[in-house]
């Protein structure tokens, strides 16, 4: 699934499509502006075909969000649906 960049045409911001996985509450998609929520170079630095994946991981002192590959993404999303249907 990619997205790439995504531009309002109502403005000329520049909004990267976001993955944001979280094993407590799922898959859910955000666009980022680049400039505001997300610096360029840090998109530059962890998109994967345009687009930026991150895990969420919940440990004993809270959230953290994690970049990863879209590969690493995918992977743990297939395993936490296939862990899901074989509790169902």
């Amino acid at each position: 699934m990619v997205l790439g960049v995504i531009r309002n045409r109502k403005d000329s911001k520049r909004r990267v499509p976001v993955h944001i996985f979280d094993a407590g509450i799922g898959y859910r998609i955000e666009a980022w502006v680049v400039g505001e929520r997300i610096s360029e170079v840090e998109v530059s630095k962890h998109a994967d075909n345009g687009d930026l994946w991150i895990i969420v991981e919940h440990g004993q002192v809270g959230a953290g969000e994690a970049f990863v590959s879209a590969q690493a993404w995918n992977a743990r999303y297939q395993h936490y649906k296939r862990s899901m249907i074989a509790a169902a």
